[in-house]
This record gives structure tokens, sequence and C-alpha cells, in this order.
């Protein structure tokens, strides 16, 4: 062919060795390019590390570390870190790590099947099978496990051996949320719901200064008060309210109230 750019022993050279073909060795088969660029890969195999101090420490196999940095002291395999010190001290399998400090990471802690995108997302998560998009989304705390963060700053101070099982959709969304189970869609949805769990949020500041539990709130800033134990659904349904176990249903409904009521129109 032409203007082709080839590197490594055989490349492009089928004419001279036909006989050549890639047969699997116990090491080797690394890629390191760059200042202290996999320096300690000895016995690992199949490994990418581009940038200074990339995969500096690493001698595990299936990696790939591209920025300075990244995946330094990585102790696990098959992980990917695109970004300055993504993964910088990872310790586990399976992780994807796209950004500037995503899934740092400790040497002390192993996590694996994380998927975060985003400068700083999930910086400090040391849990299993979490996914986290946007820039600062989980990154405060180390969290439990199985949670979905996609936005900017959402789930950004989720934190806790509790908080698991959180889907948090929207900027700001669970922005504060440091427990359980809960569904936040909307920018700012439940917000400022720190200790609340097996809740549903559904619109652009839904419950955004919503406490409390098992809460059902749907609509554009419904239930934005300090609710708990309501159905809220409608635009702007319950947004004043203060109280708890109220059922408002419709446009404006009970946009102000306080205990145990149910209200069903506009």
């Amino acid at each position: 062919g032409s203007r082709s750019v080839s590197i490594g022993n055989y490349t492009t050279s089928n004419n001279k060795y036909s006989s050549k073909d890639i047969t699997l060795q116990p090491t080797g088969y690394n890629v390191n390019v760059g200042y202290f660029a996999g320096k300690e890969l000895i016995s690992g195999t199949r490994s990418i590390n581009i940038g200074a101090g990339a995969g500096q420490k690493n001698n595990q196999d299936d990696n790939i570390c591209i920025g300075y940095k990244t995946g330094y002291s990585v102790t696990g395999n098959k992980n990917i870190f695109f970004g300055n010190n993504s993964g910088e001290t990872a310790n586990g399998d399976n992780n994807i790590g796209i950004g500037r400090n995503t899934l740092v990471g400790d040497t002390t802690t192993t996590f694996g099947n994380n998927v975060c995108i985003g400068n700083e997302a999930g910086r400090y998560i040391k849990s299993d099978n979490n996914i986290c998009i946007g820039k600062d989304s989980i990154s405060k705390n180390t969290i439990g496990s199985d949670n979905i963060a996609i936005g900017f700053k959402s789930g950004e101070n989720l934190g806790g051996v509790n908080s698991i099982s959180n889907i948090l959709i929207g900027k700001n969304s669970g922005l504060g949320c440091t427990n359980k189970e809960n569904i936040y869609i909307g920018n700012d949805s439940g917000k400022s719901n720190v200790e609340g769990k097996s809740n549903v949020y559904i619109g652009t500041n839904a419950g955004q200064n919503a406490v409390g539990v098992e809460s059902v709130i749907i609509g554009f800033s419904a239930g934005s008060g300090t609710t708990t134990t309501d159905t809220i659904i409608g635009f702007n349904a319950g947004q004043l309210a203060t109280g708890y176990k109220n059922t408002l249903i419709g446009y404006n409904a009970g946009k102000t109230c306080i205990h145990n009521n149910t209200l069903i129109g506009f």
C-alpha cells in the first residue's frame, strides 16, 4: 500500500516474511510511549501505555492508559483510562474512565465494571457497577454499587455505603443524595434530598427541596417544597407544600398545602 505508517516487528512485511504469524506468548505485545510509560511492565501482556508515567507501575494485562499518569499504578486487568490522572491508583478490573481524574481509586480497595466519562466523574468510586457521565458526576465521595448518574454534577455528593441503586439523570439531579433506590430525572430534581430513599421524582425541579422517603413527584417544579411521603403529579403541583402524606394531582394542585390532603384538579 501507500501513505502508511507502520511500527513494530514484521509490520507490512508480508512479502518478505510470508511464513510469520502472531503466536501467543506468556508476556509481551505491549506498546509504551512516553517518559516512564510502562516502566515496570515486565510480565504483563497486551497493554498500551501512552503519556508520561502512563501505566508506570502497572504489570497487569490488557490495560489501555493514555494521558499523563493514567493508570500509573493500576493493579487490575482489562481497564481503559483516557485523560490525565485517570485511574491513577485504580485497583480492579473492567473499568472505563474517560476524562481528567476519572476513577482515580486507591491501591487498597478493589472495584470493577464502572464506566465514568467526564472530568472528575467518579473520582473516588471504589465500588462496582456504577455509570457516571458528565463533569463532576459522583465526584466527591466513595459510594455503594449499582448507581447511574448522567448530567453535570448529577449525584455529585452521592456517598456512603448506603448509596446504592440510584438513577439520577439531569444537571444537579440528586446533587446531595446519600441514600438508596431513588429515581430522579430532570434538571435539579431531588437536588436537596440528602437522606431520602425509594423516591421517584420526574421533571425539571421536581422535588427540588423535598426531603423524606417513598414519594412520587411528577411534573415541572412539582413538590419542590419540603414535602415527604407524598404523591404529587402536575405542573407546579405542591410547589410550595411543606407537609406530608398528600395526594395532589393537577395543575397547581395543593400548591401551598401542609398535611394529609387529597386534592385533584386545577
